[in-house]
């Protein structure tokens, strides 16, 4: 059976997607990455060419015309033939990628949006000093994180301590979500309600850390996979 292809879209130092590559090799996400895009040289593309992904950099900074670039991000991720497109980016995406992958673009940001979109989210909350933040995976848009929610984790959080152990946390939330998410999209199970609300099909909605809840076996699996992780 042919598997969804995602495009992965990156920023920087892609420990998220290493960890998502392994999670694929491991047969714990049900879907291919078929090639990886960095936004400058970074040791995300680098790791995707060690596992064999194809991998390239296309940087912003290169082209004067907005409009050139975009045309170049949308031919760099046709050449892939994807299903879809993985954003793990600090790049707002734009027509004609917007429109021809529409509904098939997901994002993963640090935060419990509608909170804190954009950039620098953590660093935001944590001078904010809440004490509920968390980790939201949603359906891409033309706005700045303002795509329907697909899923969300909760991660409580005591500002008194530092901002690097808030970072780690959510990170750890992140995994199972981001894995989770992923293998809902590449099985079609993403409903749509009136345009702007997702609900996944054959899921409960009533945990309390994550909602929706995660399938059965996602979690250890995550946990396993962090192991393997360097915060450093």
């Amino acid at each position: 059976m042919k598997r969804f292809r995602f495009v992965y879209l990156v920023s920087g130092r892609g420990r998220l997607m290493e960890t998502v590559l392994r999670a694929v090799r491991l047969g714990i996400g049900r879907f291919e990455i078929a090639g990886v895009i960095g936004d400058r040289i970074c040791r995300a593309v680098q790791a995707a060419r060690q596992v064999g992904i194809p991998a390239e950099t296309i940087r912003r900074s290169r082209f004067s015309d907005p409009a050139r670039f975009h045309r170049t991000l949308f031919d760099a991720v046709e050449r892939f033939r994807p299903d879809g497109i993985a954003l793990n980016y600090n790049r707002m995406v734009r027509d004609p990628l917007l429109r021809r992958y529409a509904g098939r673009i997901v994002n993963i940001h640090y935060a419990l949006l509608p909170a804190f979109p954009g950039l620098r989210a953590v660093d935001r909350a944590w001078a904010a000093g809440i004490r509920m933040t968390g980790v939201t995976t949603h359906s891409v848009d033309a706005g700045m994180d303002t795509g329907p929610i697909i899923a969300q984790a909760a991660v409580p959080f005591d500002p008194r301590r530092p901002k690097r152990l808030l970072e780690r946390a959510l990170f750890r939330a992140s995994v199972p979500l981001w894995i989770a998410t992923l293998n809902w999209v590449a099985a079609g199970r993403l409903q749509s309600r009136s345009g702007r609300r997702f609900r996944v099909s054959g899921v409960s909605y009533g945990a309390a850390d994550f909602c929706p809840d995660l399938p059965r076996g996602i979690r250890p699996a995550a946990r396993s996979l962090l192991r393997s992780v360097s915060f450093d």
